[in-house]
């Protein structure tokens, strides 16, 4: 029987279109941005405002996890929707390192049996998903890229009139993945999206130019930590 359990923890503008390449032009990048500004253009903004974040693998939550913390430290209420690979015990657990952040609550849902096909998993996920909105109810949700996981959340909020953030929509890749992600963005209100041309791709495929904002990728501000994990060479 699936469930959900919940969790509560007590305790850059870039208009790059080619990817940089060095380092140190990564760097000259983020120096000009950063995760601080890419919620203050949101008209809702309030600090009791409820923003709920959806990870499922620990792929996409490297790129949510520098908006989740400004968020936070902005004055949101934030929940992070645990789901997907996060939960299984043959992909590492890693559910365990997104319930390292403080200030957030936690949602868990598991959405798969083994070797569950694509389908049904988006299906358990739709279910669980709409126990969530019914229960938290989020001012806005933050879906990432192109997963069956953030197609799955896409529809309940569209479905449910809720405002749905989709975070690097617009990219191509020629795969399924590909029309995963256009999805996502037709079901989506607001986009986050990495650079001007996919920017343009989502406004030829019928999307407002209002709600479109070009924030680089949030790859960036990991690479701005303090505290980057040391990698000793043998």
């Amino acid at each position: 029987m699936r469930s959900l359990q919940q969790r509560s923890s007590k305790n850059t503008q870039n208009n790059t279109i080619f990817p940089p390449s060095s380092l140190q032009d990564v760097l000259k990048i983020a120096s000009k941005s950063s995760a601080k500004r890419r919620f203050h253009q949101l008209s809702f903004r309030e600090t009791d405002r409820h923003i709920a974040f959806v990870t499922g693998t620990r792929a996409d939550f490297g790129k949510l996890e520098p908006l989740i913390v400004e968020a936070r430290d902005a004055g949101f209420k934030i929940s992070v929707f645990i789901t997907g690979m996060h939960l299984l015990k043959r992909y590492g657990m890693t559910k365990l390192e997104v319930k390292r952040l403080k200030g957030v609550s936690f949602f868990e849902f598991d959405n798969q049996a083994h070797l569950e096909n694509q389908e049904i998993i988006l299906s358990n996920t739709v279910c669980g998903f709409s126990d969530f909105l019914d229960s938290q109810k989020p001012d806005l949700v933050i879906v990432h890229g192109d997963r069956i996981e953030a197609m799955s959340c896409a529809i309940v909020c569209a479905t449910r009139y809720t405002r749905c953030g989709h975070i690097e929509g617009g990219e191509i890749s020629g795969t399924v993945d590909e029309i995963i992600r256009h999805s996502i963005s037709k079901l989506s209100h607001i986009h986050f999206v990495t650079n001007e041309i996919a920017k343009k791709r989502l406004e030829q495929m019928g999307e407002l130019k209002k709600n479109i904002f070009i924030i680089g990728s949030p790859d960036i501000d990991i690479l701005l930590k303090k505290n980057l994990p040391y990698l000793q060479i043998m």
